[in-house]
């Protein structure tokens, strides 16, 4: 079956690529080798994640060498690679994950690309420290905190303060937020992070509500927006045709 179910992923992705893409099964995890990076099997290539990462997350300010980055919500691990790049030897990325089958496969990514440069914790960054559950029935990426019923799974919930206390950070030079709707909670358990830090990429969910059915609580873009300026950030918005992009908000100190 393994066997059988490589040669499907290493022939769809070959086709996507239009170059023949091997892929293997790593510890469970199925993954495809670029000249760049080894990431997921997942119909993107690693140039294309790059890429992402930059447009998406960089747009007011790409890490520079020795920044220390702060990625809430890894998921899979698509943007760990340019961010341990982009920083260097002598930076950091703490990558945090909620979901335990999409923390393993970030887990995976740091492996394969020997990010040492990259510290990974499972857990959910919330407004206060308690256990909370996350759905275990979308696509490993949109996996949430928010209203989440049916299948799900219990996953400590960690404060951006606390974490990142614990961790010893003085200054966070980039913090990238992209979790599924619950910004607003991670916003309000990190005034203190938030003054150590000097820039910002926060993901809000705004468009799930208003482009594909979600529910309201979903919106958070206003509230993320006014904690930010309460921060004492200059924020800005982006005007883009993609509902998901314009639903970003960039701070800066």
């Amino acid at each position: 079956m393994n066997a059988l179910h490589a040669l499907k992923l290493t022939a769809r992705t070959s086709l996507h690529d239009r170059t023949f893409r091997p892929v293997r099964n790593r510890d469970g995890v199925w993954m495809a080798t670029y000249p760049s990076a080894t990431v997921p099997a997942i119909l993107r290539t690693a140039e294309r994640m790059e890429s992402d990462t930059l447009d998406f997350f960089c747009w007011r300010y790409v890490p520079q060498a020795g920044d220390r980055v702060i990625d809430v919500g890894c998921g899979l691990g698509t943007e760990l690679p340019t961010f341990a790049r982009l920083v260097g030897p002598d930076g950091s990325v703490v990558g945090i994950e909620a979901h335990p089958g999409t923390f393993a496969v970030a887990e995976r990514v740091k492996a394969e690309n020997h990010l040492e440069n990259v510290l990974l914790i499972h857990a959910a960054v919330t407004d206060h420290e308690t256990e909370v559950e996350i759905s275990a029935d979308r696509y490993a990426d949109q996996n949430t905190i928010v209203g989440a019923t049916g299948a799900t799974h219990r996953v400590r919930g960690i404060t951006l303060d606390r974490l990142v206390d614990s961790l010893g950070l003085d200054r966070i030079d980039l913090l990238k937020m992209n979790i599924e709707g619950a910004e607003r909670q991670a916003v309000a358990g990190g005034g203190q992070a938030l003054a150590r830090t000097q820039h910002a990429a926060i993901s809000c969910h705004d468009f799930v509500a208003d482009h594909e059915g979600g529910p309201d609580e979903m919106r958070t873009r206003a509230e993320v927006h006014a904690a930010l300026l309460a921060a004492g950030f200059t924020v800005t918005e982006r005007d883009d045709d993609r509902p998901f992009v314009a639903s970003y908000l960039y701070a800066d100190r």
